[in-house]
């Protein structure tokens, strides 16, 4: 039996829309961590890989055991292009500049303190703004990231300037730099810990009043309801928020 001209004319656009069904079922199907092979793809800065990979990996290797990372840097345009093309899943950080078009969540907070080497000749247990202003700084600010914003703005308060002697996007290098000289640095409570740099460093209090530093996931709204990235979110949330 031979279709009818009608028949033959209906069939295309009868499968496309059969194509477009099937498609949209795929994507809203169940995400199943325990078999997904997924792999996902996150932004996030140096201290940020040392603070949440030791934690999420064991996670997963139980609750997703074929689940895959892929970690990416924080870096301004390509954080932003990868969350909008779905190249990168998610960016967790102190990230400026997603507002539109994207969601975000506070993790946590995070205050600020000085870090310098033990044994630093000049800076003892007591940290006036006086001495602060007085040495010589190293900052350490991320691409992509908000370091340091709130700690400027409270500098900048007190009238007084600093000399900035060395600034570095890594917070591995600025450990390193910080145990061999005696350069001084605002860094996030945690740091000297994170870095496993306790024999070398240690915190002073800071002798002015910061913002807290805020720690967020974020993601592009296209991806809002996917099923997998929203397991992600949950997970990221469940492992470093306050209450996690």
């Amino acid at each position: 039996m031979e279709p009818t001209p009608r028949a033959v004319e209906l069939a295309k656009p009868i499968m496309e829309a059969l194509l477009l069904i099937e498609g949209t079922v795929e994507r809203r199907r169940v995400f199943d961590p325990l078999t997904s092979t997924r792999t996902f793809n996150i932004a996030m800065t140096d201290i940020g890989q040392t603070m949440y990979l030791p934690k999420l990996m064991p996670y997963l290797a139980t609750a997703a055991p074929r689940v895959d990372l892929a970690i990416h840097p924080l870096a301004p345009d390509a954080t932003r292009e990868g969350l909008q093309s779905g190249a990168i899943d998610l960016a967790i950080g102190p990230i400026g500049g997603l507002e539109a078009g994207f969601y975000q969540q506070r993790l946590y907070e995070s205050s600020w303190v000085c870090a310098v080497r033990k044994g630093h000749p000049r800076v003892k247990d007591v940290l006036t703004i006086e001495m602060f202003l007085a040495e010589s700084h190293l900052i350490v600010a991320p691409p992509g990231t908000a370091h340091g914003g709130s700690l400027s703005t409270a500098i900048y308060n007190t009238g007084e300037k600093r000399r900035v002697a060395l600034r570095v996007p890594d917070f591995h290098v600025a450990a390193q730099i910080l145990s061999a000289t005696d350069l001084i640095a605002a860094v996030p409570m945690g740091f000297i810990e994170i870095e496993s740099a306790s024999d070398f460093l240690r915190n002073v209090k800071l002798p002015f009043a910061t913002n807290q530093l805020v720690i967020r996931q974020f993601w592009h709204e296209k991806f809002h309801d996917d099923e997998d990235n929203q397991w992600l979110r949950r997970v990221v949330h469940q492992l470093f928020s306050d209450g996690g």
